[in-house]
C-alpha cells in the first residue's frame, strides 16, 4: 500500500484499503494489517485510518474486532437488504439510544443557544459547512464523522458535563448506525436541512426555537430509523 504525502480525506485512505480488500490476493477472513502499521505506511494520524476503518465496516466489506483487529468480511458492499437486516437484528438497541438522545438534545440544544459564544457559533457553522461540501462531493463516508462533530459540539457548548458525559457514552454505541444510516440517500437528504434550522435557531438566539428543532430533528431520526428497517 502506498503512502499518502499530503493531508488526504478519509475517503481517500478508504479506497486505498478497499483495493487491497478487493485484490485476488486477499481472502474472505483476512486480517488487514494494524492500525499503527497503516499509520506509518500511509504517514497520517491514527484518527484519519480509524475513520476509514469505519467507514468500510459500515459499508460491509470489513469486521472490526475489538483487541483482535480488522478482518476482511466481503468484497462487495451491503445491499439493501443487507442494511435493512444489520437495522431490524439492532433495532432495540437503535430505538433505546433514540429515545434516550430525544430526552437529552433538545434540552442540550436549549442550554447550548443560552450560553454560545459567537467563536462557538462561528465553529459550529464551519462544522455545518463542511458536511454542506461533503454532500456535495457525494462523500457520504464521512458523513456520520461531521454528524457525530456537529452534535458533540452542540454538548461541548451546553457545558453541562453530566449530559457531556452522556453524550460520549452514546456515541460508542451510534458509530455502526452513523456508517450505515448516510449510505441511505433519504437520510442524507433529511439531516441537512435539520440542521440548518437548528443553525438558525443558534444565529437567532432563540433557545426555544432550538429545543424545537432538535426535538423535530430526533423525531425525525426515529422516522427513518422505522424506514431504513422496512427497506427490501
Amino acid at each position: 500500500m502506498e503512502a499518502i504525502k499530503k493531508i488526504s480525506a478519509v475517503e481517500q485512505v478508504s479506497e486505498i484499503l478497499l483495493e487491497h480488500i478487493q485484490s485476488p490476493s486477499s481472502q474472505i477472513g483476512d486480517q488487514l494489517p494494524t492500525e499503527n502499521m497503516l499509520c506509518q505506511e500511509m504517514e497520517l494520524g491514527r484518527g484519519t485510518i480509524r475513520e476509514a476503518l469505519k467507514s468500510l465496516q459500515g459499508q460491509g466489506y470489513i469486521e472490526i474486532l475489538p483487541g483482535k483487529g480488522s478482518f476482511i468480511s466481503s468484497k462487495t458492499p451491503l445491499q439493501s437488504s443487507s442494511l435493512s437486516d444489520w437495522f431490524k437484528s439492532n433495532a432495540v438497541e437503535l430505538q433505546d439510544l433514540t429515545a434516550v438522545r430525544l430526552a437529552l438534545e433538545p434540552m442540550a440544544t436549549y442550554l447550548a443557544i443560552k450560553n454560545c459564544s459567537d467563536a462557538q457559533l462561528e465553529e459550529l457553522t464551519q462544522i455545518h459547512r463542511k458536511s454542506w461540501e461533503l454532500v456535495k462531493n457525494k462523500d457520504h463516508s464521512s458523513l456520520g464523522k461531521i454528524d457525530r462533530d456537529f452534535h458533540n459540539k452542540i454538548f461541548d457548548i451546553c457545558g453541562n458535563p453530566f449530559m457531556i458525559q452522556i453524550n460520549q457514552l452514546i456515541n460508542g454505541h451510534l458509530e455502526q448506525f452513523r456508517a450505515k444510516t448516510f449510505s441511505i440517500q433519504n437520510n442524507v437528504d433529511n439531516f441537512i436541512p435539520a440542521h440548518e434550522a437548528i443553525i438558525r435557531s443558534f444565529i437567532d438566539r432563540n433557545p426555544k426555537m432550538g429545543e424545537r428543532k432538535m426535538k423535530q430533528h430526533m423525531e425525525q431520526v426515529a422516522k427513518d430509523l422505522k424506514r431504513s428497517q422496512k427497506r427490501q
